[in-house]
């Protein structure tokens, strides 16, 4: 029994020393130490993203990306912080206003996106790493408490965090369970890395994102976000689909805006564009699905056809009323391949849109159309299924930090394609 014990304390031991190792050599690692301040970032920050951003993804940013996702539209621009040492912009951390609406209810949210921390600053998943720090902060000064009595859970519907189990990530709320001592004393320490100064009151009620794998399990462990539905990416093969049509309907007149394509919308037509973006929001609402509100201001910001997006519109007839839309973008890893990466379309009228939508990608001789889909947004196309469904390695992530209310209430179902998840 002795020996047996003595072999199990030296195991721990080794394991001990190895562990102390790695960490050593992880310092060594670092070119960053404590001190570090955060701010809110600005027009004269662009040069330090811009070369954060080329340090953490080995690629550059254009001359236009900056102020178009940051300082083009005061709705929907992004809402920036920094970590800040004397080496410079350590970590970036930004979301973008957005709304998630139910029918009657609605959460002011915002998109978690260009989230980086410099190679050399990274370590470790403790909890007081950097990415850790940066992410409390963000969310501990952009959102507020919950009001419970504005919540509408869906008792029936199954909950969020049961995708978890797929990706092996530990749900968030049996891995902290309720220690609010502890979360107020990481809520303080988050503070204190901000400017002093007074700032606005938070007017956020949720944030989500589309942490990878690895993201997603610290940011569980760190008890920031939980996971939500999961996202596969549907794959049509073109050239099986004619457009088929029912009855006395007309066929379906296509026409397209591209970068070299003046705003063909008139007045009329901005009309029916939101109209229809309406009719198709309530359609979802009535399947308990939740969905960020589309608009033609929303889509003029979010998909500029300067840079390179494609949007395709589908009337009743040549010239009739608008019925639907599309926003594609070609696929740079396949030439034969578009990415579908928002849509709408009158209720009454998806399955003949979207055939007939995909019936104009065979003419042009394209062979596929993929789309990254929430589970929500994949049960819509069913009418006309895609050739291939896979799963990806990533689910939509939901804030749970400060407060985890509103996050338990949106287990209807997340309605989100490609164009939702990030600025493809």
């Amino acid at each position: 029994m002795m020996a047996a014990s003595s072999k199990r304390w030296c195991k721990v031991l080794e394991l001990a020393g190895e562990i102390l190792m790695n960490e050593k050599n992880a310092s060594h690692a670092t070119i960053i130490a404590d001190p570090q301040f955060m701010r809110p970032l600005g027009l004269a920050d662009e040069a330090a993203v811009a070369e954060l951003f080329e340090a953490c993804f080995s690629s550059k940013t254009d001359s236009q990306w900056y102020a178009w996702k940051y300082l083009s539209n005061k709705t929907y621009d992004g809402l920036a912080i920094g970590m800040w040492h004397e080496a410079g912009l350590i970590g970036h951390y930004a979301g973008f206003p957005r709304e998630l609406v139910c029918g009657s209810t609605r959460f002011a949210a915002l998109q978690i996106g260009d989230v980086m921390i410099h190679p050399k600053a990274r370590h470790g998943l403790a909890k007081a790493n950097r990415f850790a720090k940066l992410t409390r902060a963000y969310l501990a000064t952009h959102l507020r408490a919950a009001a419970p009595q504005r919540l509408r859970p869906f008792a029936d519907a199954p909950r969020a965090d049961e995708v978890l189990k797929a990706d092996e990530v530990h749900r968030a709320d049996e891995v902290h369970k309720a220690d609010e001592v502890r979360r107020a004393k990481d809520h303080q320490a988050a503070l204190k890395l901000l400017p002093q100064q007074p700032v606005d009151s938070p007017r956020f009620d949720i944030a989500y994102g589309f942490p990878n794998a690895r993201h997603m399990r610290q940011c569980v462990l760190q008890a920031c976000y939980r996971a939500a539905d999961a996202m596969f990416e549907l794959c049509w093969s073109l050239d099986r689909f004619n457009p088929t049509y029912d009855g006395d309907a007309s066929p379906i007149g296509i026409s397209s805006l591209s970068g070299a394509t003046e705003w063909a919308l008139g007045d009329w037509d901005s009309d029916r564009f939101d109209a229809i973006a309406k009719q198709m929001l309530e359609a979802l609402a009535d399947k308990g699905h939740w969905a960020v509100p589309r608009s033609l201001a929303y889509w003029r910001w979010r998909f500029p056809l300067e840079r390179g997006y494609r949007w395709v519109l589908m009337r009743e007839g040549a010239t009739g009323p608008l019925v639907a839309a599309a926003v594609l973008k070609r696929m740079s890893d396949d030439g034969l391949a578009c990415e579908l990466l928002d849509w709408l379309c009158a209720p009454i009228m998806k399955t003949q849109a979207f055939a007939a939508l995909l019936w104009q990608l065979r003419s042009e001789k394209l062979g596929y159309l993929r789309s990254w889909c929430s589970e929500a947004s994949a049960s819509y196309f069913v009418d006309c299924p895609a050739d291939r469904i896979e799963k990806l390695g990533f689910h939509i992530a939901l804030s749970v930090y400060p407060e985890a209310h509103t996050a338990d209430c949106l287990g209807g179902g997340l309605w989100m394609l490609s164009g939702d998840t990030d600025f493809r």
